[in-house]
């Protein structure tokens, strides 16, 4: 069965430790008029994302990378081979500009990046990995990617596509991402 085909078969026997399920079927009650279908899948993602990233944490943890979001900065910069400013490293990881300071002084202080000034911008800087951020970099890569692929390891290739593929559909309409070619 497929991802599809499981989102849209009709449930009649609730369980308890579905917590999307339990929580639309408590809203149906109040409003029997509601459909609660959108209730379910987006309390299912965001439950995924929370538990994912709780998973990718601990498998930080032993790197000296306290917050996912430290990591997220490493790596943005490990794949931009010139460096990045704070605000393009902001808008590619969609925190604020305070928030990407506190994460840029967290990578600083073990010297895994440096600031350079930039070229045409006199109010702004670039920021690159130093030699020991690219290695930290691509260890915790290496970390994240095992960590990921047992997340996905009760689907089968097919459903890892298909559910990659709704993902990018709903990625789009939130304004996330561009539309495939």
């Amino acid at each position: 069965m497929t991802f599809r085909e499981r989102l849209s078969r009709p449930r009649t026997i609730m369980s308890s430790d579905d917590f999307a399920q339990a929580a639309a079927d408590a809203w149906h009650q109040i409003h029997p008029d509601e459909r609660t279908d959108a209730l379910v899948v987006a309390t299912r993602i965001q439950r995924a994302a929370t538990l994912i990233g709780e998973r990718l944490e601990r498998a930080l943890a032993g790197m000296g990378l306290g917050a996912l979001g430290d990591y997220e900065a490493l790596a943005a910069l490990r794949r931009s081979p010139h460096g990045l400013t704070p605000g393009e490293l902001a808008t590619m990881l969609l925190v604020s500009g305070a928030g990407i300071t506190g994460r840029l002084a967290r990578l600083e202080a073990p010297g895994w990046i440096h600031k350079e000034p930039h070229a045409t911008d006199g109010r702004s800087f670039v920021v690159s990995l130093t030699e020991t951020g690219r290695r930290v970099a691509d260890e915790a890569f290496a970390a994240v990617q095992a960590e990921r692929a047992r997340v996905v390891e009760p689907l089968g290739p097919d459903e890892v596509a298909e559910l990659a593929e709704t993902l990018r559909t709903l990625l789009v309409h939130l304004g996330d991402a561009p539309p495939p070619p």
